[in-house]
């Protein structure tokens, strides 16, 4: 199957020919196969096809069990676990379509029923797609559904389903999924009484008090005054309500229950996890506490699989944007935390297992059901590349001079910066679309001559631009490695790299302020971008090529960096330091500042194993996300949405989106789960004010983002760029990391341009 492509640029702006893929590894192509390594684990360890059923299962986590298979097998095209329709006692159940069959089997349990009505629908869901005869399963779905659907009751409570046939209980998991169950139905079939069933559900379960002040859905009614029993507000409540006022907004249009149903998705992602991972209330990873049963095991994955339902009919950029990174950090989780070396996956997703997980099938399903809603991010992935596509197509079209190889009202470092984001976009869409912009860009040409004469005449000074551009160098060098390019000239790149930073590493100075690298060789000024951007280089260059003088040189910086006082009381770099007093001048803390820092300190973390130096970076970060934005988007000290205010020049329209791309530069060396999934988001965020605040007609970016342009926003290249490192940086699918390597979630053409009419907002 094809990679996805980018929208090409013509050919007569950069002398292009056509735009050759790069072969890539596909992030979802990741998941899909480790979703497939639990799969086959459980069928070849847990499954009993002899008995047709998983060792210490039961009839509702079987079902789940069988429809996570289905799920799995229509996200990758395969019918590599169909034959579990035939051997599984569900399977045979649903081909006999017979009412007493399941009235036997179910033996009165209500919430069991409606699980089995989602798993006949899934499995026939798979057989269309298969072109294969689905009405066993259609018929055992109706047969189900309608048994329930007769337990409703208005003698207790005022309505309802009951729990059980036993009359017992009212609870939310049976009457959440009554709530699906229909308004899917309706859906599937059209058929009013379905849809009649739907409203009449939640006209009774929005006003009961399930729902409690923190928006969380506890377990169900006290039976004898019909009050929330306050009883535990288990994960998998909170996803299926979301799937069931999903549907009902589809089968009604109206939007506002997407509304609602989010406040209970915020609170359980606000109040159920730890470290932004979904904890149980029964979860603990240290041996000798509490352990989750063989139901409660399968809760978290519930949660996971009706978020990837909700987004699905929910069918809205803006809440996929919003979700998305979350699921991806669960799966990230499921990965590093909670499975073991046999692909068993335990119940604590949290922390590494330290004796308390459980590992049982139920537990395993769960994981499986993680792993495959975030496979099936891609087409979000895909409209984040095909939006940065858009935006970079404007920039060479219309902001760039290939005759004098810059763009326009550019400079050294913001151009370098512009090429680095193009390359990343490269990188990650698997294109060379943009290939000879390294060619005919004045820096792209000499980087190629690797001259210590031409760069000492080009930089003329500056260390900061000295050092943005050995970034920039590296990325090419990357991009080019990638492609497997050789020699040709481009092989110079890393070399034009170490000449400059061994001039810029020249400008270490003891005799004011103790060391640091000056802003320039004029002398006049030590600054916290030059000096984090010399941490950043020198940890990287060690990672690079091993070389012990660019760690020595890291951990020098960080220890003058460190004690110097440019990071303030509220955790936020100043500016710089006072030439005379070497004390924190208290100049503007820039955004770009706060995220440089950020990966200049995981990389050397990376280089030294001291997990301290990450802890020490999200002080800084916390702090710019707590201070420096508006409605939770970044806002530079000269942002101004409203004409006649402030406004940001050219250097500094780009500084929110270097900390954007420095920002996710950090959690791919941090390459933790729980730091990405903290994060996360807000990247997601970003990138969203970008498309629907910062983007105008033509597909410039404007400077502002945090609120709609009313004349004050900038529309230079630099803002541009500094929108396109936003979008590239949310579109490596930040949460999804799988394998620590350069995944990304690609699709093929075909698919993301049928796509695109759905996931993007016109």
């Amino acid at each position: 199957m094809r990679l996805f492509v980018l929208f090409a640029l013509a050919s007569s702006l950069l002398h292009l020919g056509a735009a050759t893929p790069i072969e890539k590894r596909s992030q979802c192509a990741t998941q899909l196969s480790l979703a497939a390594t639990l799969a086959n684990r459980l069928m070849s360890f847990w499954y009993n096809p002899t008995l047709g059923y998983f060792n210490s299962g039961s009839l509702w986590t079987d079902a789940n069990t069988i429809e996570d298979f289905h799920n799995l097998m229509l996200a990758a095209g395969t019918d590599t676990y169909y034959t579990i329709d035939q051997t599984s006692q569900t399977g045979k159940d649903g081909q006999a379509a017979s009412a007493s069959t399941w009235s036997s089997t179910i033996n009165g349990s209500n919430d069991d029923s409606l699980w089995l009505v989602l798993t006949m629908w899934k499995i026939a869901d798979y057989l269309t797609a298969r072109g294969k005869d689905a009405t066993g399963y259609l018929n055992s779905a109706t047969e189900i559904y309608n048994m329930v659907a007769a337990q409703w009751d208005t003698t207790n409570c005022g309505g309802g389903i009951w729990w059980s046939t036993a009359h017992t209980y009212k609870n939310a998991i049976t009457n959440e999924l009554f709530l699906y169950a229909s308004a899917d139905g309706y859906l599937r079939t059209g058929q009013a009484s379905y849809l009649a069933n739907a409203q009449k559900e939640w006209a009774w379960l929005n006003k009961t008090g399930m729902r409690n002040s923190q928006g969380l859905y506890n377990d169900g009614l006290d039976f004898n005054t019909c009050a929330n029993n306050g009883q535990t507000t288990w994960t998998y409540n909170q996803g299926v309500i979301a799937s069931g006022l999903a549907a009902l907004s589809v089968a009604t249009g109206d939007k506002s229950l997407l509304t609602i149903a989010e406040v209970t998705l915020d609170a359980a992602f606000a109040h159920l996890t730890q470290g932004g991972i979904l904890k149980e209330s029964c979860d603990n990873a240290a041996s000798g506490g509490s352990q989750c049963n063989h139901d409660q095991q399968l809760f978290k994955g519930l949660l996971m699989k009706h978020l990837q339902y909700y987004l699905d009919m929910a069918n809205d950029p803006v809440r996929t944007a919003k979700y998305a990174p979350i699921i991806g950090a669960q799966a990230s989780a499921v990965l590093h935390y909670g499975k073991n070396a046999a692909n068993d996956v335990g119940s604590v997703w949290y922390a590494p297992d330290a004796g308390g997980s459980v590992w049982q099938p139920e537990a395993s399903a769960s994981g499986l059901a993680a792993i495959v809603a975030a496979a099936k991010k891609r087409a979000q992935c895909a409209s984040q590349l095909s939006l940065a596509a858009k935006i970079a197509d404007r920039l060479v079209s219309y902001w760039y001079n290939p005759s004098l190889g810059y763009f326009t009202d550019g400079s050294l470092w913001t151009d370098a910066n512009t090429i680095e984001d193009f390359n990343n976009l490269m990188l990650a869409a698997g294109t060379d679309t943009y290939a000879t912009i390294d060619q005919s860009s004045q820096t792209g040409e000499d980087g190629q001559a690797a001259s210590t004469s031409t760069w000492s005449s080009t930089i003329n000074g500056s260390n900061d631009d000295s050092l943005w551009i050995v970034l920039t160098m590296w990325k090419i060098a990357d991009y080019l490695n990638a492609r497997g390019e050789d020699a040709s000239g481009y092989m110079a790149v890393p070399s034009s790299a170490t000449e400059i930073y061994n001039m810029v590493a020249a400008e270490w100075d003891t005799s004011n302020c103790g060391g640091g690298v000056w802003w320039s060789t004029a002398h006049t000024y030590k600054n916290a971008i030059t000096n984090e951007l010399f941490l950043l280089t020198s940890a990287s260059g060690y990672l690079r090529t091993g070389e012990a003088s660019y760690l020595e040189n890291a951990q020098k910086e960080w220890t003058w960096l460190n004690q110097t006082g440019m990071r303030n009381s509220q955790g936020l770099y100043n500016d710089g330091l006072d030439f005379d007093t070497c004390a924190n001048n208290g100049q503007t803390t820039w955004t770009y500042n706060q995220g440089v820092i950020a990966s200049g300190l995981a990389a050397l973390s990376v280089d030294t194993g001291d997990k301290s130096l990450l802890d020490v970076a999200e002080v800084t970060l916390d702090a710019v996300f707590n201070q420096m934005t508006q409605g939770g988007i970044l806002r530079e000290s000269c942002d101004d949405a409203e004409a006649g205010g402030s406004q940001c020049d050219h250097d500094q329209q780009l500084f929110k989106g270097l900390l954007m791309k420095h920002l996710q530069y950090y959690l791919d060396m941090a390459n933790d789960p729980v730091r990405t999934a903290k994060y996360a988001p807000i990247l997601a965020a970003q990138a969203s004010a970008v498309l629907h605040y910062g983007k105008n007609a033509d597909n410039d970016i404007g400077s502002v983002w945090y609120a709609p342009d009313a004349g004050g926003s900038i529309w230079q290249p630099e803002a541009s760029a500094s929108g396109l490192a936003a979008i590239v940086a949310a579109a490596k699918c930040v949460g999804e990391r799988m394998t620590g390597g350069e995944e990304d979630c690609g699709m093929a053409k075909e698919e993301a341009e049928d796509k695109e009419s759905m996931w993007m907002l016109k």
